[in-house]
């Protein structure tokens, strides 16, 4: 928030688990408190986001799932982009977006590829998803044509 104020960047949406926007809230209050300025730098819009809710993104989005139309209008999930996300979104996608697993082409990012020793709790407490997790569970992702790690 603060680096948006100051590049003139004006105010951001924020979407984020409905349980946690009025502490998002009180922090953004805190640091304006500490900052003792009349007109915080720590502002923004949050939206409540509960599972199952659905929203049109503009850019810059975390993740991106993409729908061809079959010859008689059906969508067909084609390609899933996830941004840093843990291993959860997967092992929830049955529930919360069932497309995700049935995209043709699945790209998401693996943490420690180049060093696979790497705990994967290290790679989870980041908000990563670690190369064994995929390895270890990897039935979950059988209807996927083709998978790319990045």
């Amino acid at each position: 928030m603060k680096k948006r104020a100051l590049n003139n960047l004006g105010t951001a949406t924020y979407f984020m688990p409905k349980h946690l926007v009025p502490h998002v809230k009180t922090i953004c209050d805190a640091f304006t408190a500490m900052s003792e300025k009349v007109d915080s730098d720590f502002v923004g819009t949050f939206v409540p986001v509960e599972p199952g809710n659905k929203y049109e993104l503009s850019n810059n989005c975390v993740g991106y799932l993409l729908y061809s139309r079959d010859p008689i209008g059906k969508e067909v999930p084609e390609i899933a982009y996830l941004g840093d996300s843990r291993f959860t979104v997967i092992r929830e996608a049955n529930s919360l977006c069932p497309d995700l697993l049935s995209s043709r082409l699945l790209i998401m990012e693996a943490t420690f590829l180049d060093n696979p020793d790497r705990k994967i709790e290290s790679a989870r407490s980041h908000g990563h998803t670690h190369l064994d997790e995929i390895r270890q569970n990897a039935s979950l992702l059988k209807v996927v044509v083709s998978f790319f790690l990045n």
